[in-house]
């Protein structure tokens, strides 16, 4: 996708500045707060690369909308993992976190295989 010029590079941007978020908020933690305060520095930091000539408007615009959804599923993630475990259950939600994404990828071909062994 980068080759075909699709800016990913704003997803570590936003990732980052989810880390940020995390490392300075303590105990008043939000998701809520992670997403929009990430979201809000990632934006910063495009119109920043933007102003200063580094990348064309139009691909922080781009990067922006790749950042937003990156975002919006890291956190509505992690706020589901808390939801499914519970305190001990840590490397269960470390797996947990990675066969989403999995799961996400793959999920259709799943469905089109319940399909087929079934005739729907």
């Amino acid at each position: 996708m980068a080759e075909v010029g699709i800016p990913l590079w704003s997803i570590p941007i936003a990732a980052t500045c989810s880390v940020g978020y995390v490392a300075v908020c303590g105990r008043d933690f939000s998701f809520l707060g992670q997403f929009t305060i990430s979201l809000v520095a990632t934006l910063v930091a495009l119109v920043a690369f933007a102003l200063s000539g580094m990348v064309q408007f139009g691909e922080a615009a781009v990067g922006a909308v790749i950042a937003a959804a990156f975002l919006g599923y890291y956190v509505y993630d992690l706020a589901a993992l808390l939801t499914r475990r519970r305190l001990g259950e840590e490397l269960s939600a470390v797996v947990d976190l990675y066969r989403d994404v999995l799961n996400f990828l793959t999920y259709s071909f799943r469905v089109v295989q319940h399909w087929r062994n079934f005739r729907i």
